[in-house]
């Protein structure tokens, strides 16, 4: 088939579909993303791993930049606090990569989904029902049971990974409000150049000489980081909410495959009940927001 046929077909398809195959590919390479900087842990700390994946991810991303003419930014203040949390953020998650299951990270990942509700409720003092409200206590209950406290100590790597996640809500906040007014390339960039200028000291007291393996994951992680991030604001972009949030929980099948595959690491029962939690009170979370969203479209504000 000729590109320009390949390109018919595929604008020809459900824009639910396009948008399903554009996360689902995303999914898959923030999990390669997770393998690659687990795979760095042993030889360089999180600070120099966010250092180095923040200034190539800019590398990568700044052709296309220049391409689609986006380095103005209206929003310098914007793309600053967004680098900050995005950086704290990482450094949380790349130290629980580097010290926990891929899969318990994923999960305790999809946590980010209940932190939104929280800062829906606080920051845009949006109305939460009792349903809502109890899932997020299930989903934190899920979480609970995979930091399995009283069993060998608190899991230190996944209690960064939950704050991590925290972090990323705010930040997805503060995305969807630079979205306004910013390409995702202008948004991407900002991030890699301000994430590398915040890291750079914490980075410098920490710093070991990356081998060429090293500097190949270290690619590796930012290309797929970057493609994942470009992937997924086409997908939801593209498709419904409620169709496409169910595709995102494939990343916890990719992380639990890659973490068999080249790391041997088995998910334990805590790690399959928590993670099911979660996954269902974020899944309903997600729902129910979609059904909100017809319902206000349909016939005005709408009560939780």
């Amino acid at each position: 088939m000729s590109t320009k046929g390949a390109l018919e077909s595929w604008s020809a398809m459900p824009a639910n579909m396009r948008g399903a195959i554009w996360v689902l590919v995303s999914v898959f390479f923030f999990a390669a993303q997770s393998a690659s900087i687990k795979s760095l842990a042993g030889e360089l700390e999180p600070f120099q791993i966010v250092f180095l994946r923040c200034l190539l991810a800019a590398a990568f991303i700044f052709p296309f930049t220049l391409y689609r003419r986006a380095l103005k930014t209206r929003r310098p203040f914007a793309h600053f606090a967004r680098g900050a949390c995005g950086v704290a953020a990482m450094s949380c998650m790349v130290f629980a990569i580097g010290n926990a299951r891929l899969a318990d990270v994923t999960a305790i990942g999809f946590t980010k989904v209940l932190f939104t509700v929280l800062i829906a409720l606080v920051i845009f003092r949006e109305s939460v029902g009792w349903r809502r409200w109890a899932a997020v206590l299930i989903g934190f209950a899920g979480a609970i049971i995979m930091l399995r406290p009283g069993l060998d100590g608190v899991n230190i790597a996944l209690v960064a990974a939950l704050g991590g996640s925290m972090l990323i809500s705010v930040n997805i906040a503060i995305v969807k409000w630079l979205s306004s007014t910013e390409k995702p390339e202008t948004i991407i960039l900002y991030f890699g150049l301000i994430g590398g200028a915040l890291m750079c000291g914490p980075a410098m007291l920490v710093w070991r000489n990356p081998s060429l393996d090293g500097w190949l994951l270290l690619g590796l992680a930012s290309f797929a980081g970057t493609l994942a991030q470009s992937c997924s604001v086409r997908g939801w972009a593209t498709g419904e909410h409620s169709v496409l949030a169910p595709v995102q929980y494939v990343q916890l099948v990719f992380a639990a495959g890659l973490g068999f595959v080249v790391f041997s690491e088995l998910p334990d029962t805590l790690t399959i009940a928590g993670a099911s939690i979660i996954v269902g009170a974020t899944l309903y979370i997600a729902r129910r927001e979609a059904a909100r969203k017809q319902v206000a479209q349909a016939a005005g504000p709408a009560t939780t």
